[in-house]
């Protein structure tokens, strides 16, 4: 188990980036991509040379924030420099690195939100009141300019963090949403934060690629635990016969949870990167402990939005696998509110 770091600790480490690469974790969502592009800018806008590194390609929605229209544009790929610094954001366990862990490099920290998934692989500042991990980089971004280490914050970087914290509570929305994440996304907006674009693109936006990927989702839709648990599972083949990615889909658990009678939704994707692995995304609608079932996994996540692997020989196997864990879970909360 690796140390926890304090704020301080975290401040000291980060002073001394110089060359460094940001990782995100797999499937990369308006939290860590918006994280780690915030750091990004003020890294390098103070003299450093920062890139951002993840084992999946940015989706439709979140490419705003990479091809210009935020910020400079910015190239991701998932090969880390020789000589540069590795640290991650938003990644709660080896697991959701993919191959950014494959080649068993040493990461200088982390810096999450998340309860421990399957152990953390470098020091970590770990604050779970945080709605978001952009809370925890503007908080960063704070001391830094308070200690005189970063001197430039480029406007771009509030529109990050915005992006960050409105992506992880689905537009101030969800349960995580805390007095403090309204008062941090105030203070972006006085500093310049593009909210109307954020908002727009992060919530409103429909592309034809997610339609088609939430019909074929929802044709697939099964209902376990007396219709109390929604489960979408799609094999490879399924997506590619209709001309679509796994990285479509991302917003389908929480389209499975929306269903009358659902208290959490599921998705259940198979992977391309490794054979016989299935990518599991949950959303409750209710305190059922998401984040304990991914543990059991070696994934993480929030006792209402969490995500992990399975290994399994079909998709009927892996939905199994997946609705028993979770029907389990659900049975647990329902027992322990009854009478309440």
């Amino acid at each position: 188990m690796n140390a926890r770091l304090t704020f301080d600790e975290l401040a000291d480490m980060a002073a001394g980036l110089s060359r460094v690469d940001i990782a995100c974790h797999r499937s990369p969502d308006a939290d860590t991509l918006g994280s780690a592009l915030a750091l990004l800018s003020v890294i390098n806008a103070n003299g450093g040379d920062a890139e951002i590194k993840c084992a999946d390609r940015v989706g439709e929605r979140l490419r705003f924030l990479i091809d210009g229209r935020v910020g400079n544009a910015v190239t991701i790929n998932s090969e880390f420099r020789a000589g540069a610094e590795r640290i991650s954001v938003d990644v709660a366990s080896v697991s959701q690195l993919g191959s950014l862990w494959s080649d068993g490099g040493e990461y200088l920290f982390m810096i999450d939100h998340h309860p421990d998934g399957d152990g953390r692989f470098a020091p970590c500042l770990t604050d779970m009141t945080a709605a978001a991990n952009g809370e925890i980089i503007f908080d960063l971004i704070e001391k830094m300019t308070a200690r005189g280490v970063w001197k430039n914050v480029p406007r771009e970087t509030w529109t990050y963090l915005f992006a960050a914290i409105s992506g992880d509570t689905g537009s101030f929305c969800y349960g995580n949403t805390t007095a403090k994440t309204h008062t941090v996304a105030s203070e972006l907006i006085k500093r310049g934060a593009d909210f109307e674009l954020c908002s727009f693109l992060l919530h409103k936006l429909r592309f034809e690629r997610e339609a088609a990927a939430e019909a074929l989702a929802v044709s697939a839709m099964k209902r376990y635990c007396g219709g109390k648990l929604a489960v979408s599972t799609l094999s490879l083949r399924a997506m590619s016969a209709a001309g679509l990615e796994s990285s479509d889909f991302g917003a389908i658990s929480d389209i499975m949870r929306c269903y009358d009678g659902v208290l959490v939704g599921a998705s259940v994707r198979e992977s391309k990167e490794k054979e016989g692995e299935w990518r599991v995304s949950l959303r409750a609608n209710v305190p059922v402990d998401c984040a304990s079932v991914a543990k059991r996994f070696g994934g993480g996540g929030h006792t209402q939005a969490a995500g992990f692997n399975v290994a399994a020989e079909s998709a009927i196997s892996a939905e199994k696998i997946t609705a028993d864990a979770v029907s389990e879970a659900i049975r647990e909360y329902e027992e322990s509110t009854e009478g309440i």
